[in-house]
C-alpha cells in the first residue's frame, strides 16, 4: 500500500479517516488514547500545508443522536493545535461543502459522526463517492476500524488517491513483527469474556508462539473443557470440543488459571472473575523468561475494582521487563493508560477486533482496500515500493 509520506499535500484536500471512538461517561471523554494516536498523522499534513477533512465514528448511534456528538472530542482535539478546526454535526450536505471550499491550507475541519448516516456501514458506495468528492486524496490512519468493510474505511477508496496515515503504517509494522520477526521466546496473553471472537487467532498463533496463556472467560471454558467446576461462570458450551482440540494438539504451550478468584452468587453458585495468586506468580515467571511479550484483553472482571488486580498485576510485571512488550484491546489499554503504563510498553495497539484479526492470519478489508490502489501491491515496476525522499 502507498504511504502517506508518498502523495503531494500542499492545497490539497485531505480526507482523514481517524478513529475517534472514544469512551465517554456522562459527556465527559475517559480515555484520549486513540485520538492522541491520530496526531501524528493530522501534524504531518499541516506542516505540509494539507487543508483536512476528518472523518469518524462514535458509538452506535441509531441515526442522529446528540449523545453520540463528535463535539467532545473537538473540544479535545483543539488542546492539540493552535490552527482553525472547524466542526459540523453533519456528514453530506450542501453546508458541508461550502465549508470545505472555504478551508485554508493549514486548517481542520470536522464532520459529524459518520455513524448517523447508516450508508456508512452499508458501505453504500453512493455515500462513499459523496464523500470522496470532498477531497483530493484519502489517508486511513484508522487501523482499528479497518476489519469493517464500511464507506468511509473501503468504499471511498474506489474514488480517490488512497494512502497509509503514520499510525496505520505503525500498527502494520508493529503487529507483523509478532508473526514473523519476533524475538523468542514469544509469550501471549488472550483474555477478555468470549472465546468466539480469538479461535482463529488462537489458531494461527499456537504454531508461533512458545507460550500462550488464557484468561477471563476465554479461559473458562478450556477450564470447563478440562473438566473443572466453573459453576455459573460465563463460558460458551458450543466450543467445548474445540478447548479440547487446542489441548491435546498443545499440552506445553498452553497455559490455563491453576487457580481464580470468585464471586458467590445468590443461587449458591460463583463466578469466576480474576485469576488468583497462584496463577499469577506463573504468569510472572513466564513473563520474565519470554522475550516478546503480547497482552490481548483482560484476566478477570475489571470494571469491578475487586477483580482488577490480576490484569492490573500482568501489567505492571510487562511494564518493568526491558522486553519487547504489545498490549492491544479497549479494556486492556484503557486500564493501562488509568495505570500510567502506556509508555512503559514497546507498543499499545489501537484495534481490539482489528488486531485480533490481523494476528489469526485474515485480510482486512480497509488494508486490502489500500492495496488495490497501490500499483506496487499490483504488481507494477516489479512489485517494489519506491523510497520516500522528504
Amino acid at each position: 500500500m502507498l504511504s502517506i509520506r508518498e502523495a503531494q499535500h500542499k492545497d490539497k484536500r485531505v480526507l482523514l479517516r481517524v478513529d475517534f471512538n472514544l469512551p465517554l461517561k456522562n459527556g465527559k471523554i475517559t480515555s484520549t488514547f486513540r485520538l492522541r494516536a491520530a496526531l501524528a498523522s493530522i501534524r504531518y499534513l499541516l506542516a505540509r500545508q494539507a487543508k483536512i477533512i476528518l472523518i469518524s465514528h462514535l458509538g452506535r448511534p441509531n441515526g442522529f443522536d446528540r449523545r453520540f456528538s463528535l463535539e467532545p472530542i473537538v473540544l479535545e482535539l483543539k488542546k492539540h493545535f493552535k490552527v482553525p478546526i472547524f466542526w459540523t454535526e453533519e456528514v453530506l450536505s450542501m453546508a458541508v461543502r461550502k465549508k470545505v471550499e472555504n478551508l485554508d491550507n493549514g486548517e481542520i475541519l470536522v464532520l459529524g459522526n459518520l455513524r448517523y448516516l447508516p450508508e456508512e456501514e452499508a458501505n453504500d458506495l453512493k455515500f462513499a463517492k459523496g464523500l470522496s468528492g470532498l477531497a483530493d486524496i484519502y489517508v486511513n490512519d484508522a487501523f482499528s476500524c479497518s476489519h469493517r468493510a464500511h464507506a468511509s474505511i473501503v468504499g471511498v477508496t474506489k474514488f480517490l488517491p488512497s494512502y497509509a496515515g503514520l499510525r496505520m503504517e505503525e500498527e502494520i509494522e508493529s503487529l507483523d513483527r509478532l508473526l514473523t520477526h519476533h524475538p523468542k521466546p514469544f509469550l501471549v496473553l488472550i483474555g477478555g469474556a468470549k472465546l468466539e471472537d480469538k479461535i482463529d487467532t488462537l489458531k494461527n498463533i499456537l504454531p508461533i508462539a512458545e507460550r500462550v496463556a488464557l484468561g477471563g472467560g476465554t479461559a473458562n471454558t478450556f477450564l470447563m473443557a478440562k473438566g473443572e467446576e466453573v459453576s455459573e461462570s460465563l463460558y460458551e458450551e458450543s466450543l467445548l470440543d474445540f478447548a479440547k482440540e487446542m489441548m491435546r494438539r498443545y499440552p506445553e504451550k498452553l497455559i490455563l488459571p491453576i487457580d481464580w478468584l470468585v464471586e458467590y452468587l445468590p443461587s449458591g453458585g460463583f463466578k469466576i472473575s480474576d485469576v488468583g495468586p497462584l496463577t499469577l506468580a506463573l504468569l510472572e515467571r513466564e513473563i520474565a523468561h519470554a522475550k516478546t511479550i503480547f497482552l490481548a484483553g483482560n484476566f478477570g472482571i475489571s470494571e469491578d475494582e475487586r477483580f482488577r488486580g490480576g490484569t492490573e498485576k500482568i501489567l505492571r510485571t510487562m511494564a518493568k521487563t526491558l522486553k519487547r512488550t504489545i498490549i492491544s484491546g479497549g479494556d486492556t489499554v484503557g486500564l493501562a493508560e488509568q495505570l500510567n503504563l502506556i509508555s512503559r510498553f514497546a507498543f499499545a495497539s489501537t484495534g481490539g477486533g482489528a488486531t485480533l484479526e490481523f494476528l489469526a492470519g485474515k485480510p482486512l478489508p480497509g488494508l486490502e482496500a489500500l492495496k488495490e490502489r497501490c500499483p506496487y501491491c499490483r504488481g507494477a515496476f516489479g512489485g517494489k515500493h519506491p523510497s520516500f525522499q522528504e
